[in-house]
């Protein structure tokens, strides 16, 4: 965690058009939110972005919250 927020940075190729990300949040990994905050974006100069994405509220000791990616691929007919 980062100053109270839980955070999540994953690595993506900068060329792939075709692929799209889904960040969501969840206190019980039953029902899950679109509301996460994405607070970075990084080119890594070598063909991949580093996305950075933060809780939409800080987090309390002793209350669950986990983070799912979802990965989309958009395929040509």
């Amino acid at each position: 965690m980062t100053d109270q927020y839980l955070t999540l940075s994953f690595r993506g190729n900068v060329v792939s058009e075709d692929v799209s990300y889904r960040v969501e949040s969840s206190p019980d990994l039953v029902n899950w939110r679109a509301d996460p905050v994405q607070i970075s974006v990084i080119d890594d100069g070598d063909g991949a972005f580093t996305e950075t994405w933060r809780s939409a509220a800080p987090t309390s000791a002793g209350k669950a919250l986990f983070f799912r990616l979802g990965v989309r691929v958009f395929l040509s007919p």
